[in-house]
């Protein structure tokens, strides 16, 4: 808006600022003289609401409910009265409406075009007058204005009101007294009407609604705002249910909106450039945008729209009105929230369905206290039986049911379900029988009921997840959620949030280059090929996959998420680069953007020490990438891979890099750790949409002095070292108790190589190739970190089974294929179809259990401890030539 009107935003600001300025004490006066005239006027409609609902309504017999006292009619008012006393511009109620427009209007007043006139009627009118000054009116009215338009419209009160009334005669009856809410209680139509008229004349300096416009044409702007935003005024439309306390029961699908603008689909709308060009580069759009904003009607589009989506936002966040959700992302929902438990009566209770996401949003810690405190009842469901045919499959809601505000939290929780029936049938269920998960055994989403699925959560259960989630000193109320599908899922949170958290190395964290910005700025821009060199390449999510970082190349068509190739590791030569979609601008010098200097300054550095005294650059090291989006109904949720130095990424992927003498085998380790089921099932149970670096920093790591970690650290290198761009990471990692290692389980076939049968100098034979030995090294990772956390074997397995349901169809044959580690018997390349006739699939289950009972044998040799031995205070001192388990 600065750009497209800065005449007209200056003028906005400078009002908002007189606005903001401290009360004057005549102007204090002046306002509690008008609230207390408000609740006058409002216990007028308050009333007149009452006989309207009494006049109009119809008894209606409920089955079983005679019980039920006869509803009280009220004196026979017509629809006809009834219509007519409600829209009367100079009725209280339309008075009370238009200064609750006026002031919900303030927030969404329009900027328009620089020198274009007004928004409403008057001062376009003005403007063909050649007024200059009129037409320049479009500003909101000065504090002094707004007062005397509120003062015209309501009156004064008059403090001696109730004595001057006192003998005010009533039609029929006796006397009444008019002023408190009691006052009107007993009053029919007519007299409410006569009691108004009464009160209007007597209030001091109150005038005809028409004659304030009149005097104040900037209502006329009031008028087409509210009409346009729809503003509702709940205490105004339902005053007789505030008077008793609020509502006894509320249930509603609030809007899933959070406010924000496409800026290219507004141009869009007048030049269709915007929408039909294919990701169009910096320049492009810079060379097309005056053509654009010279079109009729563009700036006056734009304007609009930012400035509707703009006071949304900031309506949504303002903590006079909405303090819970102050400082958090807007969103629709979340207001509707706290409006409600506002309206809700002692007693009361109200029921929300919504999405999840201030869950576990890290901006909404207020919120979830206000959440918890109310909660009763929490039902998490997923869309993938399309029960909303309108949004995504993947898409999540909640069902939530809220009482009143309890010192100590308590609610019953279920998470991943598909179907309301799953929550009806297991509040009646026994108990009995293996605990669901998110699919069943014939590769279908679980609507199996169970008593497991049910978590009671209280202050206890919060603090479990406060030792997950948080640091040590945050408040149990208002810790983000952890997910448990079951009971034996809840179990093994518990075991995690002990375990040694990556968080504790010293480490950075990047989230690389904001595409949008990065493109804009001229740091890149798209071009297909392969990249020149680790330094020239910009990587997204496809191109990696779990250890594996060559999972995929982007095709030259680059025509969405879906158009990639499948790499072939066993063809993959030693100085293989990656095939990308984007390019560093500086190779392209003829089509502008930035040096490679600036490219390599903008990336970023990473401070060594808290004081930032001292930095290296985010690339020059060895880092962690993971993909940021998380899809905790799909395979996979958490995908890690080492990329060697010279790489970078967009912030569709985040990395980690980890420093001092340590940091090569940390960061190895790190992976390790990243890529393992458990993990990832950390992040399943406490991550919304996004896995940010600080959800990564809670999760558990291998500790480097750990007996287990030189297995660990041979197995994640030898899946992540591919190229001999890896050759430095794998010379610092080397240990001398790798080449006598050997696998823990697995397919024994003539083709299968020796785990420990590599050297200390990087080859072509030192990166796994096959995807049967590349998924077996996983599952030995699986178990290693198992006996980490000081989880079981029979655990590790029930996670397996319940929480990775995709995963399961894939190993069993029951799903597509398509990963980078899929194990065919054949030794076909992974992407491939499962031919039949070929063998087994991979029992990944009893692969689990078979490697963990084999790193127990590994423990005991080390002098550690028995088969769930490892957990959080397992540093056993070793010599770090590990064990000869052929």
């Amino acid at each position: 808006m600065k750009q497209l009107a800065p005449a007209n935003a200056k003028l906005l600001r400078e009002w908002l600022a007189g606005h903001t300025e401290r009360f004057s004490n005549d102007q204090v006066e002046v306002l509690q003289r008008l609230s207390q005239r408000i609740e006058q006027l409002w216990h007028l409609v308050q009333r007149r609401l009452e006989l309207a609902e009494a006049d109009t309504r119809r008894d209606l017999k409920v089955w079983r409910a005679d019980f039920l006292p006869a509803q009280k009619r009220g004196n026979r008012a017509t629809r006809e009265q009834i219509e007519a006393g409600l829209a009367d511009e100079d009725s209280a109620y339309q008075r009370l409406r238009l200064v609750m427009d006026a002031w919900c209007a303030f927030w969404f007043w329009p900027v328009p075009e620089d020198g274009a006139g007004c928004y409403a009627a008057y001062g376009a009118a003005a403007e063909a007058a050649g007024d200059a000054a009129a037409a320049a009116s479009w500003l909101p009215p000065s504090r002094a204005k707004y007062l005397e338009a509120c003062r015209a419209l309501l009156g004064d009160f008059d403090p001696h009101l109730d004595e001057e009334l006192a003998k005010a005669v009533s039609p029929g009856a006796g006397n009444i007294v008019l002023g408190a809410a009691e006052d009107v209680a007993g009053l029919s139509w007519e007299q409410l009407n006569a009691a108004e008229e009464l009160l209007n004349l007597r209030a001091t300096g109150m005038e005809p609604v028409a004659k304030v416009r009149a005097k104040h044409p900037w209502l006329d702007t009031v008028r087409d705002i509210a009409e346009e935003q729809r503003f509702f005024h709940w205490e105004l439309e339902f005053p007789q249910v505030f008077a008793r306390g609020g509502f006894d029961l509320q249930v509603g699908n609030p809007p899933w909106v959070r406010p924000t603008v496409n800026i290219a689909s507004l141009y869009a709308e007048h030049d269709p450039w915007w929408g039909l060009h294919d990701k169009p580069s910096e320049p492009e759009k810079r060379e097309r945008l005056p053509f654009t904003l010279g079109l009729p009607g563009v700036r006056k589009t734009v304007l609009r729209q930012l400035g509707e989506v703009t006071a949304l936002a900031e309506t949504l966040t303002a903590p006079a009105l909405y303090p819970e959700i102050a400082g958090s992302r807007p969103d629709l929902y979340r207001a509707f929230m706290a409006q409600t438990w506002r309206h809700q009566a002692s007693g009361g209770v109200t029921c929300l369905l919504h999405p999840p996401t201030h869950f576990t949003d890290t901006q909404t810690y207020p919120l979830r206290e206000a959440t918890y405190a109310r909660l009763r009842r929490h039902f998490g469901f997923i869309n993938e039986l399309k029960l909303f045919t309108e949004v995504h499959d993947l898409v999540k809601y909640s069902v939530n049911v809220y009482g009143n505000r309890r010192e100590s939290p308590l609610f019953l929780n279920a998470v991943s379900l598909y179907h309301p029936d799953t929550v009806l049938r297991s509040l009646r269920h026994d108990g009995s029988g293996p605990e669901p998960g998110f699919k069943d055994d014939e590769g279908n989403w679980d609507l199996r009921p169970h008593r497991a699925r049910l978590q009671r959560v209280d202050a206890a259960a919060l603090a479990v997840w406060r030792d997950v989630m948080e640091a040590p000193e945050a408040s149990p109320l208002s810790v983000r959620m952890v997910s448990a599908v079951n009971a034996s899922a809840a179990e093994a949170l518990a075991a995690l949030a002990t375990a040694p958290k990556l968080g504790e190395w010293p480490h950075g964290y990047s989230t690389g280059w904001d595409e949008t910005a990065g493109r804009r700025k001229g740091f890149f821009h798209s071009r297909w090929g392969q990249a020149p060199s680790w330094r020239e390449a910009i990587l997204q999510g496809p191109y990696f996959h779990i250890g594996t970082p060559f999972n995929k190349s982007r095709n030259a068509t680059m025509r969405g998420n879906q158009d990639y190739t499948p790499v072939d590791l066993r063809e993959l030569p030693a100085d293989a680069l990656p095939v990308t979609e984007y390019k560093p601008l500086y190779l392209s010098p003829a089509e502008g953007g930035r040096s490679r200097a600036e490219y390599d300054a903008a990336y970023g550095e990473w401070p060594l020490d808290e004081f930032g005294s001292e930095t290296v650059p985010v690339r020059d090291y060895f880092r962690v990438f993971w993909r940021a989006m998380a899809a905790p109904t799909g395979e996979r949720t958490l995908v890690p891979a080492i990329f060697p130095p010279g790489a970078a990424h967009v912030h569709s992927v985040f990395a980690h890099g980890y420093f001092g003498e340590k940091g090569n085998v940390r960061t190895s380790l790190a992976a390790a750790s990243m890529g393992t089921l458990l993990a990832d099932f950390l992040i399943r149970a406490s991550v919304g949409s996004g896995i940010s670096g600080e959800s990564v920093d809670r999760l558990p790591r291998i500790p480097e002095d750990h007996p287990l970690a030189p297995h660990a650290l041979l197995r994640v290198l030898r899946l992540n070292c591919l190229t001999e761009a890896y050759a430095p990471l794998w010379e610092a990692c080397w240990d001398d108790s790798f080449a006598r290692d050997a696998w823990a389980g697995g397919r024994e076939r003539e083709n299968r190589p020796a785990l420990g049968g590599v050297g200390p100098e990087w080859n072509a034979a030192t990166p796994l190739r096959l995807d049967e030995d590349r998924c077996q090294a996983l599952i030995e990772l699986d178990a290693i970190m198992a006996h980490v956390c000081g989880v079981d074997a029979e655990t590790l397995a029930t996670i397996y089974r319940t929480q990775f349901g995709v995963l399961r169809n894939y190993d069993t044959g029951t799903g597509r294929s398509g990963t980078a580690y899929r194990y065919l018997p054949d030794g076909t390349l992974a992407g491939k179809q499962h031919p039949k006739g070929a063998g087994d699939l991979l029992d990944r289950e009893a692969g689990l259990i078979q490697t963990h009972a084999h790193f127990a044998e590994v423990l005991r040799a080390a002098g550690g401890a028995g088969p769930a031995a490892g957990g959080a205070g397992a540093e056993t001192e070793t010599n770090g030539e590990g064990t000869n388990h052929g």
